[in-house]
């Protein structure tokens, strides 16, 4: 998780989320910002640099902001597949790329539900089918 992708993350947002996701230092210890500056500067990866803003890739709340929707129905389009998102890792917050937002099946499903309909339920691999099988 430490490295292209979350180069342009804080210390303070790498630490939160090593540590949410049970990660442990070499000495299992928690993370710390000054040890994810450490191993940042020991594997040359760059520190965060608030000018300068990826604006092809945004968080699950940035998405909500620019979909005017709430961060919940964002998590359900990706849930449902109709929304692409990147996660490095489980538990990791969720990158969507900005051009994902316009496309066609994510803006219907954003208008519908703006009009007071329901997303449709996501396919379930683990759910039986109801018809017979012809095998």
């Amino acid at each position: 998780m430490i490295g292209h992708a979350s180069s342009g993350w804080s210390c303070c947002r790498i630490t939160r989320v090593r540590n949410r996701l049970g990660y442990r230092t070499g000495a299992d210890n928690t993370w710390t910002e000054s040890r994810v500056r450490s191993m940042r500067s020991t594997h040359e990866i760059p520190v965060f640099d608030p000018a300068f803003v990826d604006g092809e890739r945004l968080s699950l709340a940035q998405a909500a902001t620019e979909l005017e929707v709430s961060p919940n129905l964002v998590r359900r389009l990706i849930k449902t597949g109709v929304l692409p998102a990147t996660q490095p890792v489980m538990h990791a917050p969720w990158s969507i790329r900005q051009d994902d937002l316009r496309k066609a099946a994510v803006r219907r499903a954003v208008d519908a539900v703006k009009r007071g309909h329901s997303l449709p339920r996501g396919s379930d691999p683990a759910q039986l089918s109801l018809m017979k099988s012809t095998t």
